[in-house]
């Protein structure tokens, strides 16, 4: 029995020995899948249990075989049950010894020495007693040995358990610290929330706020602005004045009726020239030299072909105009007033007009645009009858003065450039011309701007540059061709003179001009051609 004890406490020993092998449940797991590597740690069973079937009784093997299975099988059954990692450990301990114990090799030394017991059973007395006494002397310290194996398991054990709950606690302190991390961020979160709500309410009640005073701002402006408008109204009285983009829009067009004029009443004939007297010759000349750069009383030598007559009239016939109703802001006066002999009255008002402008500039543009627009008054639904009157009265000698202008033209010099047949029917257009010329000089000096009128005694010693906006090139120049071949070169021709406006509405700023009507020159470019 006691031998019995003794292989049982060997067994369970040789348990706890193979169980060091395994630091932690995954090696664990891993030992019950491989049964090889079970029967190779139980090799010392395997010498203890065939030296222990070397005893002197042949019943005592037996015995500690039955109760060495019996014992494996009720610690197996046990571990298996069991989860614990300690446990699991000692049951695979358990395992190992049964797997030991029923595995073929074992089974196989048994059999192999199956003959030797009954060759031991034939020996002597002495030398099977001396045998058993040897056998349990080895078998105590075997069993010493694993005793001594199992504390140290035992103590491996404790020490893994020791660090897996200190890795344990180490784990949850860090899963505590990062839940408190996060509890923390999620209160930071939602007090930066709550503090962008508040910041947005109180933007958007600003931006309200603002949005408030300018809507006030912006009526305090619109109300200042037509409190200035209607100051200036007041000012200005009934009168408004003609809106810039028009007038320049009237001048391009009275522009074109002139050339059209030169070109559908002119002669293509040059001989005209010789064929004069001398007395009209003479004063064609005198004219021509108002426009042209004449070359020892003779056209320069660009203008000789059939188109030439053309160019020349449009010309005199643009100076007539514009020196006569542009230069003058009282025109329409210069033969009296009608059914008032001549007195010479517009001599009289240019003369206080020029004097006032030396004293005091902005007054005088200020007088005369008064004075023009009190003679010419608006008709509106509310003008009265006296108003019409001088209104019509104005008209009438503003159209008196254009006939007239009209009439000295045809009976000028600029006659001989007429062709015969186009006599008798260029009168009605002309007087259009000159009435149309005449209504825009008036409305244009009703401004409180003023205007200068520049011909060939002003641009003649300017040479052409393409670059300047008061000089264009007529569309007989081949101006695309040799643009800068002709950059300059001398002017020949002045086809229509230069029209600017100085000062404001404002009457400021009369040191500053702008183009309303550019010059149109021409120079010869057929030497550049051929």
């Amino acid at each position: 029995m006691s031998s019995s004890n003794s292989n049982q406490r060997g067994h369970r020993t040789l348990r706890k020995t193979d169980e060091k092998d395994f630091s932690s449940p995954h090696q664990i797991t891993e030992a019950q899948s491989w049964p090889s590597q079970t029967m190779k740690n139980g090799s010392v069973v395997n010498t203890s249990a065939a030296d222990t079937d070397e005893c002197e009784d042949d019943e005592f093997p037996s015995q500690v075989r039955n109760s060495k299975q019996m014992v494996s099988e009720q610690e197996y059954t046990r571990s298996a049950a069991n989860e614990s990692p300690t446990l699991s450990l000692k049951g695979v301990g358990r395992y190992l010894l049964y797997a030991i114990s029923n595995s073929p090799s074992t089974n196989m030394e048994r059999h192999t020495r199956q003959p030797q017991k009954s060759s031991n059973i034939e020996r002597s007395p002495e030398q099977l007693q001396a045998k058993s006494s040897t056998n349990r002397q080895i078998l105590k310290g075997k069993t010493v040995h694993v005793e001594e194996l199992s504390e140290k398991f035992d103590q491996e054990i404790k020490e893994k358990e020791a660090e897996w709950q200190a890795k344990e606690r180490k784990l949850k302190d860090q899963l505590g610290r990062m839940q408190s991390q996060s509890h923390c961020l999620e209160n930071e979160i939602q007090q930066i929330q709550s503090e962008l709500e508040h910041r947005t309410r109180i933007l958007e009640a600003k931006v309200q706020q603002a949005n408030s005073e300018k809507e006030k701002v912006e009526a305090d402006y619109n109300l200042f602005i037509r409190q200035k408008q209607e100051e200036k109204f007041k000012e200005m009285g009934p009168w408004i004045p003609i809106e810039g983009s028009k007038v320049i829009g009237d001048l391009d067009r009275l522009k074109r009726d002139m050339r059209s004029f030169g070109k559908g009443m002119s002669t293509n004939d040059l001989s005209v020239f010789q064929r004069l007297e001398k007395s009209s010759h003479e004063a064609l000349m005198n004219d021509l030299a108002e426009v042209c750069v004449l070359r020892s009383d003779s056209l320069p030598e660009g203008l000789t072909s059939s188109k030439s007559p053309g160019l020349l009239l449009n010309a005199l016939l643009a100076h007539h105009v514009y020196t006569v109703l542009f230069k003058d802001p009282f025109f329409f006066l210069n033969n009296g007033l009608g059914d008032v002999p001549k007195t010479g009255l517009d001599s009289l008002l240019n003369e206080i007009y020029s004097r006032t402008q030396q004293a005091n500039q902005e007054e005088a543009h200020i007088w005369r645009s008064q004075t023009l627009r009190l003679l010419l008054p608006p008709l509106r639904n509310n003008t009265s009858s006296q108003e019409k009157g001088v209104h019509l009265w104005t008209s009438e000698l503003i159209s008196n003065a254009a006939n007239l202008h009209a009439t000295r033209f045809l009976e000028g010099p600029a006659q001989y450039l007429i062709r015969d047949e186009a006599k008798a029917n260029c009168s009605s257009k002309l007087r259009s011309i000159y009435h149309t010329a005449a209504n825009i000089s008036y409305m244009m000096w009703t401004r409180r701007t003023t205007m200068k009128c520049f011909t060939l005694k002003h641009l003649g010693q300017r040479a052409f540059n393409p670059e300047s906006k008061d000089l264009i090139p007529h569309s007989s120049v081949k101006y695309d061709q040799f643009e800068d071949q002709l950059e300059g070169r001398p002017i020949s021709l002045i086809i229509h003179p230069l029209l600017q406006l100085f000062g404001t509405n404002d009457a400021k700023d009369y040191d500053r001009g702008s183009v309303w009507a550019p010059a149109e020159v021409w120079l010869d470019s057929r030497k550049l051609a051929q």
